[in-house]
């Protein structure tokens, strides 16, 4: 096993059985038996490695079993991750600061949806309405997403989904038809 999964594996082991302000990163480098600068050769700093977690998942879900699906598949799926994940994001949510996960959130969907979108209609760059369109859309699934992982409803996997669907435009509900390469991820 190389030595980034080693310390990637350890982070999201300690990210699902702590607080993530109580995990140190000398927690990470015990766990995963290596040194401060082998983590350093490899990681910016902790919060490197809970963004990695989410863009990771969803990035191989995406490219290896829904590219070409659509929204809702996806949707599905994401509905699925937090609930198998629920400690991890409950662990997560509650960072605050700069680098809070719903600031990466926020940055990740736009990025993707804005991706997608552009990859979709042969362009190079959003319109101001679509610009906003994304902002809105991202804000939405968001205020739904904190509510299930806050265990505030109990929304099935089904209507999770088609809510999240509900709000997007039609425009933006089009298949998948890019790969992870193609929209700029890993």
């Amino acid at each position: 096993m190389n030595t980034k999964k080693i310390i990637t594996d350890a982070a999201f082991s300690l990210f699902r059985e702590f607080p993530f302000d109580a995990i140190t990163v000398q927690m990470i480098l015990n766990k995963a038996e290596v040194s401060r600068k082998t983590f350093y050769k490899h990681f910016k700093d902790k919060y490197e490695l809970m963004e990695l977690y989410y863009r990771r998942t969803m990035d191989q879900y995406i490219h290896n079993y829904y590219n070409g699906h659509n929204w809702y598949d996806i949707l599905c799926f994401l509905h699925d991750f937090i609930e198998e994940e629920r400690p991890y994001f409950k662990h997560v949510s509650a960072i605050s600061g700069p680098d809070n996960f719903w600031t990466f959130l926020r940055q990740y969907s736009f990025q993707f949806y804005s991706s997608v979108k552009l990859h979709n209609e042969k362009r190079e760059k959003l319109t101001e309405e679509e610009r906003l369109t994304i902002l809105m859309i991202i804000e939405a699934q968001i205020a739904v997403f904190k509510e299930l992982v806050n265990g505030t409803t109990s929304i099935s996997r089904e209507d999770f989904a088609d809510l999240l669907c509900s709000i997007m435009p039609a425009s933006y509900k089009d298949r998948i038809e890019c790969s992870c390469e193609e929209v700029g991820r890993e």
